[in-house]
């Protein structure tokens, strides 16, 4: 039954529900008349969209498109410079905000900076954008040919080395973002900052970063800086993130800088580090601060040297504690690390936390790693707290949850689930 139990529960995060399931777009605007339909098309010069402007079509020439602070727009089958063409004398981002702006979703669009160092998108410092409606947005820097117009910026966030970009807010529609060199699918740009990140509602988005990029987070900073606030997944939203060289799929990016990262709710996320990164965490000479998975569905896997939520194998890589109170999670360690915690040969601890009201938690470790939850290969011990019990290993004893090793996975389930 207990077997039973363990397939069911990795089953949920696998099948259960597809990381992008069926939405419906067929929903296009009512027709309004304080409403303003903008035909793409047409326009020959630079065009600010006011509230309510609904944006449709292929613009055919690149002029520059910015949306009034304030304003709600709405995009509709709108193509702006989507094949990526790179206008080297082009400073500005494929749709850039003056200020606070939302902008609805409706059927499929795909955007891309006019110069490989701006993203897609881009709102300034100090104000918000918020996504909203049920359609489809495909979005990445400009560029083409790899060793000469490669971006180096976000899909939506900031400029590279220049502008930083404001507060991000994902609350539907459907993105598949791919973040330039060294930049964040959604975040901060190479050596560049971004705000808070929020993703929740229905919101429903595939990020993928190039080298040093967290693909959710921070861009790589070499020994300068790139940074971002708070990170949030909630709702019903669902996430599905790979993160670039030497950085984790959501949180610090390398040398980057990050805020608290929470998951809670019906969330469900799957996290995925490649190249000795961690799925959810700090990467390479990365920080991120707390840590907090509430609840929601979280699969979090770390490619070799990495745990699946936790920091790199660096002595500089660090997060300020990682807490789980709620939720099933799937975490799984490359090699020799742990399933969570810190990496091989690093040296710096963090308290862990695990209370009694999570779902289950499915912890796999790499070979070698000292711990399953803590500490990886060659790295200090530190305290892992787990149902109440200090310094938690597989043979405690736990009030609330039942444990039991299998090999390198150690399983916790509440012994009291609410499901």
């Amino acid at each position: 039954m207990r077997k039973f139990l363990h397939w069911m529960l990795a089953a949920i995060l696998i099948c259960g529900s597809s990381v992008f399931t069926s939405c419906n777009n067929s929903d296009n605007p009512v027709d309004n008349p304080s409403t303003k339909k903008v035909d793409l098309a047409t326009l020959t010069a630079d065009y600010t969209a006011q509230d309510g402007d609904i944006l449709t079509g292929k613009l055919a020439n690149p002029v520059k498109i910015t949306v009034a602070d304030g304003a709600s727009i709405t995009i509709v089958d709108a193509y702006i410079n989507d094949k990526g063409t790179v206008y080297n004398e082009l400073e500005y981002a494929g749709i850039t905000c003056l200020g606070d702006a939302t902008i609805t979703l409706n059927d499929s669009n795909s955007i891309c900076g006019f110069n490989k160092y701006y993203p897609a998108i881009f709102v300034p410092e100090g104000h918000t954008l918020t996504f909203q409606g049920n359609g489809i947005l495909s979005a990445h820097g400009s560029g083409g040919n790899p060793y000469i117009y490669i971006p180096w910026c976000a899909a939506i966030g900031s400029v590279r080395a220049g502008e930083k970009c404001g507060n991000l807010v994902f609350m539907g529609g459907r993105f598949y973002v791919n973040g330039g060199y060294d930049s964040s699918a959604i975040g901060a740009s190479n050596y560049s900052d971004c705000g808070d990140i929020t993703i929740g509602g229905t919101a429903e988005i595939e990020a993928h970063s190039e080298n040093g990029a967290a693909a959710i987070g921070t861009g790589s900073a070499g020994w300068g800086y790139s940074t971002c606030g708070d990170i949030t997944i909630g709702g019903s939203a669902k996430v599905l993130a790979v993160g670039g060289k030497n950085s984790p799929a959501i949180g610090a990016g390398l040398f980057g800088k990050c805020g608290n990262i929470t998951i809670g709710e019906e969330a469900r996320v799957n996290a995925i580090g490649i190249d000795y990164s961690p799925g959810i965490g700090a990467g390479h000479y990365g920080t991120c601060k707390a840590i907090t998975i509430k609840g929601g569905y979280v699969r979090a896997t770390g490619d070799d040297g990495s745990p699946g939520i936790g920091t790199f194998c660096s002595d500089r890589s660090y997060c300020e504690s990682i807490t789980i109170t709620g939720g099933t999670i799937v975490a799984t360690g490359g090699e020799d690390a742990p399933a969570i915690g810190w990496a091989p040969e690093n040296l710096k601890t963090f308290p862990i936390t695990i209370t009694s009201t999570i779902r289950a938690l499915i912890a796999t470790r790499g070979s070698d790693s000292a711990d399953y939850i803590g500490a990886g290969a060659d790295s200090t011990p530190g305290g892992v707290t787990i149902d109440g019990v200090e310094n938690a290993t597989p043979e405690s004893t736990f009030p609330y949850l039942e444990s039991s090793v299998g090999g390198n996975t150690w399983t916790l389930i509440s012994k009291f689930p609410s499901f």
